[in-house]
């Protein structure tokens, strides 16, 4: 869900990124977007209906969530909830929220201990470009430049 409202935004000419929730295991569990308008960044939950602000109402940004603030929820338009479900699932650490799930696979999780190596901890707010919610298209564009490259290395090679 939060994917197609990014793209959905990005149609719209308007910027926005993903934002991984970690459950107090150490697991992300659920992804919610943050909008930059023009007035500031705004966080929230599409699938809920919801969005985040500090304790005064002001919406909050992901370099907020991490430092330490506790997020109070309200409805989003068209939506009449203000908090999740009573659930375990819902136990979230909004201080490890990060940019991306680093959690699916050793892959990651071995990337993911590099690069915070490297960028020193930056990688957590590493915003995105909306083409890499198109992974198929990443994908695609690899591709083709790959076999590009290898046609145009066998024409220079002859």
């Amino acid at each position: 869900m939060s994917r197609l409202y990014i793209l959905c935004l990005s149609q719209l000419e308007i910027r926005s990124h993903q934002i991984t929730l970690y459950h107090r295991t150490g697991l992300a569990r659920h992804c919610l977007v943050e909008v930059r308008l023009p007035d500031g960044p705004l966080i929230a939950d599409p699938f809920y209906g919801l969005y985040y602000t500090d304790e005064t109402g002001r919406p909050i940004d992901l370099e907020r969530l991490q430092s330490g603030a506790t997020p109070r929820f309200a409805s989003l338009p068209h939506s009449d909830r203000t908090a999740y479900p009573p659930n375990e699932y819902y136990d979230f650490v909004f201080t490890l929220s990060k940019t991306a799930n680093w959690t699916m696979s050793w892959c990651r999780r071995q990337a993911y201990h590099f690069l915070t190596a490297v960028t020193r901890g930056g990688i957590d707010r590493l915003r995105l470009p909306v083409i890499l919610e198109w992974p198929q298209v990443l994908l695609g564009a690899i591709l083709t430049i790959t076999i590009g490259a290898m046609h145009v290395l066998g024409w220079v090679l002859r």
